[in-house]
């Protein structure tokens, strides 16, 4: 349940972390002093390469130190398995071939873990970079963009949801059945819009239109 509410609410506790920086630095004026001693493409994509690190980091390092503890507190080989089999049967019926990176999981469950924490992270950076190319183009205040990135996830989750569970993006974070590419077409939807967002505001920038 935790991993799932964390899943669930990801785009806005990502977004919230540093996302709002270009907004924060354009209201009070900042933006325009630094521009003086830099270009606007080193500007905003300088914010863009501390926005993704400063998220990653927030999400992957906790989760990190959670996996760590779990190390400590509880034994590396154990009897983990999806299906509550026998000891012996872990290796013949416990694996699916529906399940996102299954064999891991049986072969090195810390590995297994491990990828599901950074591609948590990941996806965590992407609506951070989303959020801050909304920003660009949504200027009406800084809980709009929060606001609107969330409803709009919550949104697409409901209506992808109604088709197949497997392709919500909460359901790919954590181990459930799905498809990998379906994972990273999610992060390419909000990757690739991000970047050209941010490319199309630093050409206006560098020509001195402000929108």
């Amino acid at each position: 349940m935790i991993i799932s509410t964390l899943c669930f609410l990801l785009p806005l506790f990502a977004v919230i972390i540093y996302s709002d920086t270009y907004y924060s630095d354009s209201q009070s004026g900042v933006y325009k002093s630094i521009l003086t001693r830099t270009s606007p493409t080193v500007f905003l994509w300088a914010k863009s390469l501390v926005i993704a690190m400063v998220t990653f980091l927030t999400f992957f390092i906790p989760l990190l130190i959670n996996q760590l503890l779990c190390l400590i507190a509880f034994p590396v080989n154990g009897f983990d398995n999806n299906q509550g089999l026998p000891p012996y049967d872990i290796g013949i019926q416990n694996y699916s071939v529906e399940w996102m990176f299954d064999l891991i999981r049986l072969q090195s469950p810390f590995l297994y873990n491990l990828i599901y924490i950074t591609l948590i992270s990941l996806t965590a950076t992407f609506f951070a970079l989303f959020a801050y190319a909304a920003y660009f183009v949504i200027q009406k205040g800084k809980f709009a963009v929060i606001s609107g990135v969330f409803l709009l996830y919550v949104i697409s989750q409901i209506v992808v949801s109604t088709i197949s569970h497997s392709l919500a993006l909460v359901n790919l974070l954590i181990p459930n059945p799905g498809s990998f590419y379906v994972l990273i077409l999610w992060m390419a939807l909000l990757f690739i819009p991000s970047m050209v967002i941010i490319s199309i505001k630093s050409r206006h920038l560098e020509t001195g239109i402000e929108h």
